[in-house]
């Protein structure tokens, strides 16, 4: 392969490279900006998610969570990190941390689905 590299024009020989360049560096999709603002749970397979919580998540990587448990409201201020199409939330509750790994399955500007590890959903609405 190199012998034959070495044959090539120069000009198809940077052409050829270039694109394998741009082939390689394909950015992943970063959806921190579109994930900025206040969500509700829509339907959830995730226990630490409960139907009609609610996640806010600030352009600061702060993350806020109104959960209903029982019919009782818990409030727990965290953060989360965007990296590509992986969201990583972490919440606080005295001493213990919980910590939920996220992979955006499709984000609109009103809808977001996700997965976590074990392939379970939760599709969350946007709050207006």
């Amino acid at each position: 392969m190199g012998a034959l590299l070495f044959l090539l024009p120069g000009p198809l020989l940077v052409s050829l490279v270039g694109g394998l360049q741009a082939e390689g560096s394909k950015t992943e999709p970063d959806f921190r900006e579109k994930l900025i603002g206040t969500w509700e749970v829509f339907r959830s397979e995730i226990p630490h998610l409960p139907l009609n919580s609610v996640v806010e998540l600030a352009a600061d990587g702060k993350a806020k969570l109104a959960l209903k448990v029982d019919g009782i409201a818990l409030y727990r201020d965290g953060a989360y990190v965007v990296r590509g199409d992986k969201v990583t939330l972490t919440a606080r509750r005295e001493s213990k941390e919980l910590r939920l790994l996220f992979t955006v399955q499709k984000l609109t500007a009103s809808d977001l689905l996700a997965a976590d590890d074990e392939g379970r959903k939760v599709e969350l609405k946007r709050k207006k």
